[in-house]
């Protein structure tokens, strides 16, 4: 980060988009052992990720109306607010089935040099005949949209803040 602002050519920098990206960065490697590249050249992963988050931030941002008034939740399927959750958390769950499957397929990644993820641990506790609480592959993505969307977003607010 303080490369990019050290090297920035322009006069002004959105530190607030800076911040976010800073902190999206680290939840990313903490949670799935995902590398950003000098927050601009991103792999695949990172990239997709970054965008499904960003529009799921921005849906639980916005005013929904049927919050507020339950009798007129029908209104979010004229204004699209419904399709849009639906299609987003779709890509959420896609995306977390994925890396899930990743981490399954393969349990060696974590070598010597290497720390285990948010999802190697409780991947662990999932299959851990000695644990009292047994995990659902659903509980798991629960306990990894709740990094994210809590996770990201006010710890980006709270730096910028």
């Amino acid at each position: 980060m303080i490369k990019r602002v050290a090297n920035s050519s322009a006069g002004q920098i959105n530190l607030s988009e800076l911040m976010l990206l800073l902190v999206n960065n680290i939840v990313l490697r903490v949670v799935f052992s995902v590398k950003g590249n000098d927050y601009g050249e991103e792999d695949v992963i990172k990239s997709e990720f970054d965008e499904i988050l960003n529009e799921a931030q921005e849906l639980m941002g916005m005013v929904n109306i049927g919050d507020y008034f339950p009798w007129m939740g029908w209104f979010n399927k004229l204004n699209g607010v419904e399709a849009r959750l639906d299609k987003n958390f779709r890509k959420l769950d896609s995306f977390y089935d994925r890396a899930i499957q990743e981490h399954r397929e393969c349990p060696s990644r974590s070598g010597p040099d290497e720390h285990e993820d948010l999802v190697d641990v409780l991947l662990r506790i999932q299959t851990d005949p000695n644990q009292e609480i047994g995990l659902t592959d659903d509980q798991i993505k629960a306990v990894l949209t709740d990094m994210f969307i809590a996770g990201t977003d006010t710890s980006s607010a709270t730096l910028i803040h």
